[in-house]
């Protein structure tokens, strides 16, 4: 998987933005502002976006 981390890594991302007092932790970023853009959309077109993107089961 190419956006795969270590868990050592998002350990140490998730502890900085903590001690950071970051409100959101993102990581990989390239993964994570597709979907923050997406929340720029109406509600509607949000969802139906991100519904067409997850696999179902």
């Amino acid at each position: 998987m190419p956006f795969r981390i270590e868990p050592d890594d998002a350990a140490r991302r998730i502890v900085d933005g903590i001690e950071a007092k970051k409100p959101e932790i993102h990581f990989p970023r390239r993964v994570s502002l597709p979907f923050k853009l997406l929340t720029l959309f109406p509600s509607p077109w949000y969802f139906r976006l991100c519904a067409g993107m997850v696999k179902p089961s």
